[in-house]
This record gives structure tokens, C-alpha cells and sequence, in this order.
């Protein structure tokens, strides 16, 4: 059965960050008053980047030991991961969790070495967002400890970008470094490749025999042919393939493929359409339709042929 406004949207949103679409990076800004604040987030300008960094002072994470459930989407039974930020600059960690949180990971915070440890000890963690300097040692200590008890990547966050700096911690067991200030887009780029390859978080294919969406290759099948759909023509198509039969309307689509909200009329989707219509409908008996219905909704149906 089809699923509810929510979840439709939820999927959709899914799909669009899986495919690298529209940005979904929030606009943050540092919290707290302090005449030298140890975060500075410059505002996204004209490239639509957002960055993160060390500004100075360094104050204790109020976060410690938190497990943020706010990577649970309405609707979905698991987070993408959980990952943990040992950081002790407060602001630096909040705007990181919260940028990850929003990404759909579950994520806790640790201020420090023991505060880590402590919530290895209790909570696996699927990767490690992990500072240098911290108040009760080095984060080129900790490694080694997590390396022993777990295989979760680890990425360095550190303002220590010497060369020598970065050997050490991919020495000690690291698997990334990310040297601060840093763009959030590419440490959530860092992070989604990371736990790929250890196999979290990878989507599961849309079967719906004999087609076929790889959402993490990007390919969509019908039997053994291979549609070669662009990305925009996968958002597409996954989108009505996980709601068969459900009509959509031009605006709906608009807003849940292309992140368009203005309501102004375009031929976009009636080009899109009308490629993917031409993609899908090359077999001798095509399994698949997309139809315009009476009261202008496109809708995927099931084709079915008598014998």
C-alpha cells in the first residue's frame, strides 16, 4: 500500500541525499554569548557552503555523554548510523551533531577521553568523529584503544594539519583526517564514504520483479537491461516505484524530486516524464506504464498482458 504524505516525503528526501541532489545542510550558527567564541560557521554565500572551525577559545562540551536521538526520521525504524563526536569545544560539537543529526545518524557527544570511553563502553558506535586535543589527553591516544575493541572508522577533526600530524593519527588507527575550519558538506561526504565501505547505512534495493533500483550504484534494471537513467530520472522513478499506482501531481513531484516549492508552471517534469516514459517502454511488452490520469496525476502502473 501506498504510504502516507509523510513517509513519501521521507523517501523522497532520502533519495534526493542519496544521489547527491539538493543540499540539505542546515544553516547554523554558534550558540552562547562569549567575546572570543571557539566556533566560527561562516554563512553559506553564493557557493551554498557552509563551514565549521576553530576560532579561539576552547570551552567544555555540554553535550557529554547525550545520545541524540534526532537522527531517528519520523517513520524510520533505524538511523543511518550512530556516530560519535569526541570534541571538547561545545559550540563546535553542537553544530557538528546537529548537521549530522539532520543527515539521519544517531549521534552522542563526549567533551573528553573518559566521556568517550564511557559511552564506548555502553553504546557501539558505527564511526568516530574524533578531535586531537582534548582536556584529558590525546585523541592520537584514544585510537588505538577504539581500534582494539572495534572496526568503526575514525576521522581526525583537528586544527593540527602538519603532515607529520596526519601520519601520526592515520598511524594510530585513523581512517580519515579533516583538518579544522571545515565544510560541513564535506565531512558528511567523508562520512557517508566511510561507513559505505564498512556496509552501514547502504540502501536496499527497490525490487519490484522484473524491475530493479540500485539507489546505492545509481543503475535501475528491467530484467537484464539496464535503463541508464540520469539522476534525476532515478529520483523519478524510485519515488513512483515505492508508491505503484499512487498518483502525483506536477507541483508534488516538483516539491519532492526537485525541492521546488514555488508553484510556478515549468515543463520540467513533463520532459522528465516523457524520457523515462521512452526508457521504460522499449521492451517488446513493456512490464511498466506511467499514465496521466483524468484529474492530471502521474501515476506507475503495472502492466499486465494476456497470454
Amino acid at each position: 500500500m501506498p504510504g502516507s504524505p509523510q513517509e513519501i516525503r521521507s523517501q523522497a528526501e532520502d533519495f534526493v541525499g542519496l544521489l547527491g541532489g539538493t543540499d540539505r545542510e542546515g544553516r547554523w550558527g554558534f550558540s552562547g554569548a562569549s567575546h572570543r567564541p571557539s566556533l566560527l560557521l561562516w554563512p553559506r554565500g553564493r557557493s551554498g557552503r557552509a563551514w565549521a572551525g576553530s576560532g579561539g577559545g576552547r570551552s567544555r562540551a555540554r553535550y557529554s555523554g547525550k545520545v541524540d536521538q534526532a537522527g531517528r526520521r519520523a517513520g524510520d525504524g533505524e538511523a543511518r548510523g550512530r556516530i560519535l563526536i569526541v570534541e571538547d569545544e561545545a559550540e563546535l560539537a553542537n553544530v557538528v551533531a546537529r548537521h549530522l543529526a539532520k543527515e539521519g545518524y544517531q549521534v552522542a557527544v563526549a567533551g573528553s577521553i573518559a566521556e568517550a570511553r564511557a559511552i564506548l563502553r555502553t553504546h557501539s558506535q558505527n564511526l568516530v568523529v574524533l578531535d586531537v586535543m582534548l582536556p584529558d589527553g590525546s585523541g592520537f591516544d584514544l585510537a588505538p584503544e577504539i581500534r582494539r575493541t572495534s572496526s568503526a572508522p575514525i576521522i581526525f577533526a583537528t586544527a593540527l594539519g602538519e603532515d607529520s600530524s596526519v601520519v601520526k593519527g592515520l598511524e594510530a588507527g585513523g581512517d580519515d583526517y579533516i583538518t579544522k575550519p571545515f565544510n560541513l558538506g564535506v565531512l558528511s561526504a567523508r562520512v557517508k564514504s566511510l561507513l559505505r565501505r564498512s556496509g552501514v547505512g547502504a540502501p536496499a534495493p527497490i525490487e519490484l520483479p522484473p524491475l530493479r533500483i540500485d539507489l546505492l550504484t545509481g543503475t535501475a534494471t528491467i530484467g537484464e537491461r539496464d535503463l541508464r537513467l540520469t539522476s534525476t530520472e532515478l529520483k523519478l522513478l524510485a519515488l513512483f516505484a515505492t508508491n505503484p499506482g499512487r498518483g502525483f501531481t506536477q507541483a508534488e513531484l516538483l516539491e519532492l524530486v526537485w525541492q521546488d516549492t514555488s508553484g510556478v508552471v515549468t515543463n520540467t517534469v513533463r520532459v522528465h516524464i516523457s524520457k523515462l516514459r521512452g526508457k521504460l517502454g522499449q521492451e517488446e511488452n513493456p512490464p511498466f506504464e506511467l499514465v496521466l490520469t483524468d484529474d492530471h496525476r502521474y501515476a506507475f502502473q503495472r502492466l499486465t498482458f494476456m497470454v
